[in-house]
């Protein structure tokens, strides 16, 4: 993943977790902690996205519309019929 000069690569360690390192040509460290800390957002929100959507279908659950706020928020909204 890349954004103006500055990369970013994702892996998982031998635990399994994901490690994030962000590089860049003549940036700053607070303007790579920034951009690493974008990135890590936008990870974790499609992950969490996935996760709910996938556990929702399973239930048995509609879903009824998505909708992107402003501010990136994901707002899906469901319809649980009752048997």
């Amino acid at each position: 993943m890349s954004k103006d000069s500055m990369t970013v690569r994702i892996q998982r360690d031998d635990h399994g977790r994901l490690r994030f390192h962000v590089d860049g040509k003549n940036r700053s460290e607070a303007e790579l902690q920034a951009f690493g800390r974008q990135v890590v957002d936008k990870v974790s929100q499609i992950y969490i996205y996935n996760r709910v959507v996938t556990e929702l279908k399973q239930r048995g659950i509609e879903i009824q519309r998505e909708q992107v706020g402003q501010d990136d928020a994901v707002h899906v909204y469901v319809r649980n019929i009752l048997e």
